[in-house]
């Protein structure tokens, strides 16, 4: 992850990306974007590398003076639902979880909770693996297919032609 600062020092809080489901990000370009989220405060990124990392913010509907700008913030503000993505580049995406609306000194905002990408798995049923040993990249390639928008990249070949085994536990004992 890289993390940015600017001339004073002060980290910089990327830019968050609102995105529709079936996203992609490739050689710099990102697909199906609907717009750049503006007015967020209270960010926080709490990575966890053994489960789902979170995102956290609050973002407030600001009003502009310039029609176009006016009518863009809104319709951006608007499209924060559950389910839609928020990209941040160098990190990764995001799934809206959870939206709760609010109204404090004649202003609107919206509470956002996303996950990473991989809650998208717990929603999921994925395919049985029976006991054996498998390559790492087949088994990838399995549980893949059982999630129509994913599509494997670019896979390391040490890690590739790895082999793991699932043996089933006997409980009994």
């Amino acid at each position: 992850m890289k993390v940015k600062f600017d001339s004073l020092n002060r980290f910089e809080v990327p830019d968050f990306l609102l995105c529709n489901p079936g996203c992609v990000y490739k050689d710099g370009t990102l697909t199906n974007v609907i717009g750049c989220l503006s007015n967020t405060t209270d960010e926080e990124l709490i990575m966890n590398f053994n489960t789902t990392s979170e995102l956290n913010f609050r973002i407030y509907l600001v009003d502009r003076e310039d029609p176009d700008e006016r009518t863009y913030v809104k319709n951006v503000y608007n499209s924060i639902k559950n389910r839609r993505l928020i990209f941040i580049e160098d990190i990764g995406f995001f799934v809206i979880t959870n939206v709760k609306v609010g109204y404090d000194s004649g202003v609107h905002y919206k509470d956002v909770q996303a996950e990473s990408c991989e809650y998208e798995l717990g929603n999921r049923v994925m395919p049985y693996i029976e006991d054996g040993t498998y390559k790492f990249i087949d088994l990838l390639e399995r549980i893949v297919s059982s999630l129509p928008i994913w599509k494997i990249g670019d896979v390391n070949g040490d890690i590739a032609e790895k082999y793991r085994t699932f043996e089933d536990i006997n409980s009994d004992q």
